[in-house]
């Protein structure tokens, strides 16, 4: 039985890591499932594919950076669908016309609500964006598999508290830290 921090029918990291000889103890191999709103997010949908969580001590950091720049009022009245829509083409669409500039603005204003880590493995084939106000949070996600879009309601923070959580057991079961990022 692995590891759960945070409540699956809310949001939850489910992972279990395997034993590897001490010198190696610096490569965290083992299995990582993300709960939201009681459907687990893994690569194929399955939690028995081990993967290198070391990645999560470098690609969370820059996203729970981001948690401030998650407010966006004209976004959290949307329909999830036409949210999640319009964040992800904003960050990967290409508009016919735009200007490099235009490009960089549009990722630099909505690649903050993006909370699936690109280049980390559990999250292949997903991608998932966060909006929050001062009480609520919305986790949007979609498998590229199956282009159905979910969400689940959260409380503000919720989802930052989680991800702390489980860096802080793979800092302690590793011995390394997490990336720092500049604010």
């Amino acid at each position: 039985m692995g590891t759960l921090i945070g409540q699956r029918e809310r949001v939850a990291v489910e992972f279990e890591l395997q034993e590897v000889e001490p010198e190696y103890k610096h490569w965290l191999y083992g299995t990582m499932s993300l709960w939201a709103g009681g459907h687990r997010i893994s690569r194929h949908g399955r939690h028995d594919e081990v993967c290198t969580l070391t990645v999560a001590l470098t690609s969370f950091p820059g996203i729970l950076r981001d948690a401030v720049d998650r407010i966006d009022a004209r976004l959290m009245a949307m329909p999830a669908a036409e949210a999640f829509e319009v964040m992800h083409e904003a960050i990967y669409g290409d508009e016919p016309g735009s200007t490099y500039q235009q490009t960089v603005e549009l990722n630099r204003h909505f690649g903050g609500f993006e909370v699936f880590p690109n280049g980390f493995e559990v999250f292949d084939g997903h991608h998932g964006f966060l909006i929050e106000d001062r009480l609520v949070g919305r986790l949007i996600w979609c498998s590229t598999k199956d282009k159905v879009v979910h969400e689940a309601r959260i409380g503000a923070g919720e989802f930052d508290r989680v991800i702390d959580g489980f860096l802080t057991v793979l800092e302690k079961a590793s011995g390394q830290t997490r990336t720092k990022i500049d604010t």
